[in-house]
């Protein structure tokens, strides 16, 4: 059903589809940060390179945008599902280099905790994505984006009780402060790839 919306010629599904790869390419790397003693610039430089990979794939599918005279979809819907799935990646990226510049060697067990859901969640995105030309009916699409939100809300949870860890480790300031800083764009990565299946459903309601 959603796959009559990406028509062949331009691929608006392979940019898509190439999109959400990187997403969890990066997430991947991410998680490397939780090991007993990652080598953060390594791990950094790759997200890195993964992160210039998905911007000029962004810009890719805004010059398809500008090339197609007719599109499938609302031109709108195109650049805010692009949009969406490149900035999980920027957010992974602002993670990473935050983890550097905050010179971070060790991470609490709720931010482990939360990267590992990170990873969940672009997988899910990348299901949904790879399965465009199964989804038969609403409801399929619905059950796959149910089970984003509820990573989200994982998320959230996950957040609030890292954060009243962290208040009551002991840590110094600056260490509270910098770790809060970490989940709380953590956080944003898992609110871009709702977004995507908030837009995808959207497109269903537009067609139906």
């Amino acid at each position: 059903m959603l796959k009559r919306f990406f028509p062949k010629q331009p691929d608006f599904y392979k940019q898509l589809s190439q999109m959400t790869k990187i997403c969890v390419e990066s997430a991947k790397e991410l998680n490397r940060l939780s090991a007993e003693k990652p080598d953060v610039e390594a791990i950094a430089t790759k997200i890195s390179e993964l992160e210039h990979k998905a911007d000029a794939g962004f810009r890719n599918s805004l010059q398809l945008l500008t090339d197609t005279f007719i599109t499938p979809i609302e031109r709108e819907h195109l650049h805010s599902l692009f949009l969406a799935t490149d900035d999980v990646v920027d957010g992974i990226h602002s993670v990473a280099q935050r983890v550097v510049a905050y010179r971070l060697t060790t991470l609490s067990a709720g931010t482990r905790e939360l990267l590992t859901l990170t990873l969940e969640c672009t997988q899910q995105l990348e299901d949904l994505i790879s399965r465009i030309d199964e989804i038969k009916e609403p409801a399929e699409l619905h059950r796959v984006s149910r089970e984003i939100n509820r990573t989200g809300s994982k998320v959230e949870t996950t957040l609030r009780n890292t954060l009243a860890s962290i208040y009551d480790s002991g840590a110094s300031l600056p260490q509270i402060l910098k770790e809060r800083d970490l989940i709380i764009l953590i956080q944003a990565i898992t609110n871009s790839a709702e977004k995507v299946t908030t837009i995808m459903e959207e497109v269903l309601l537009d067609h139906a």
